[in-house]
């Protein structure tokens, strides 16, 4: 093993699939998965090594397990899919795009994915063509370098197939979510100051100032910005995806809003409520997104 050689076998396979050495990658990952069923990075990064060698079969059982461990990633459930339907499960693949779609509604790669199959007429696969090349009580021993993709159902229009996400970064930990939670809340925060201002000067009609708008102004993004890190650290505490991170927001828009309504009252009550649910939604998904984002791999990993 030369010096820049990574000593970790999961990081060593991510560098070959990067380098394309699929069937060292499988060679590897192989007896870490067969002695640790639950390694959800190994499981992944087979199951997309097998995919690009045309074992399809092997390639969904491995995502699928890889999925079933990580249920809040979408990358996970987005991978699953694309081999699903690599493997001629066009009615599972569907349905498994529109759970990452649930889960992630921005998710512009599942919703295009997702509309080609709908616009796609299933053709069945080749069976010359389908025969795994590794054993499937292995789940990947090496196969022969010459190995094939299996075909893919073509879409109409010339679409391009769904391909798969790489597997070139890690879910991040407890301690880089919190992190990442105490710094991005601060700045997420400011999104309540934005509507803030927005609703005293201009929906109130509020009249301040030069002087009086700057001060104004400095308090709310020290308040809010205080405000936006409490929800920050929630969330990368609770290991919460984005879906109930905007929800842990919207519980701390409440909370801003009871105090509002304990300083000072409100005949609009209703609209205030609704105001901070959803400036709160707001800033709990836009934590929630960069909380979560994956760990970038070190060069050479």
């Amino acid at each position: 093993m030369s010096v820049s050689e990574p000593s970790d076998p999961v990081a060593r396979a991510r560098r070959y699939i990067h380098e394309g050495r699929l069937a060292d990658a499988v060679e590897l990952l192989s007896p870490v998965v067969e002695s640790d069923a639950d390694n959800a990075d190994a499981l992944a990064l087979l199951g997309m090594a097998l995919g690009r060698l045309g074992n399809a079969e092997a390639s969904v059982a491995a995502l699928r397990r890889a999925a079933e461990l990580r249920p809040d990633d979408t990358r996970a459930a987005y991978n699953l899919a694309v081999a699903l339907s690599r493997a001629g499960s066009m009615d599972e693949a569907r349905a498994q795009f529109e759970l990452v779609l649930q889960a992630d509604p921005q998710n512009e790669r599942a919703r295009a994915a997702l509309a080609s199959l709908n616009r796609s007429v299933p053709q069945a696969p080749d069976p010359a063509s389908t025969v795994a090349d590794i054993r499937p009580d292995s789940l990947g021993r090496p196969a022969p370098p010459a190995a094939q993709p299996l075909p893919v159902p073509s879409s109409p229009g010339g679409m391009r197939p769904p391909t798969m996400i790489p597997e070139t970064a890690a879910a991040p930990g407890a301690g880089v979510r919190v992190l990442r939670g105490l710094g991005w809340g601060p700045v997420c925060g400011q999104i309540w100051t934005g509507w803030f201002m927005f609703w005293a000067l201009v929906w109130q009609g509020t009249k301040l100032g030069g002087v009086g708008i700057g001060i104004l102004a400095v308090l709310c993004v020290l308040f809010f910005g205080f405000a936006g890190g409490a929800t920050g650290l929630v969330v990368g505490l609770s290991r919460a995806d984005r879906r109930v991170s905007s929800i842990i927001g919207g519980v701390f828009g409440l909370l801003l809003c009871a105090v509002e309504m304990a300083l000072g009252g409100s005949a609009t009550m209703i609209v205030n409520v609704l105001f901070w649910w959803f400036t709160g939604q707001a800033v709990g998904g836009a934590i929630g997104a960069r909380v979560n984002a994956p760990v970038a791999a070190r060069p050479g990993s």
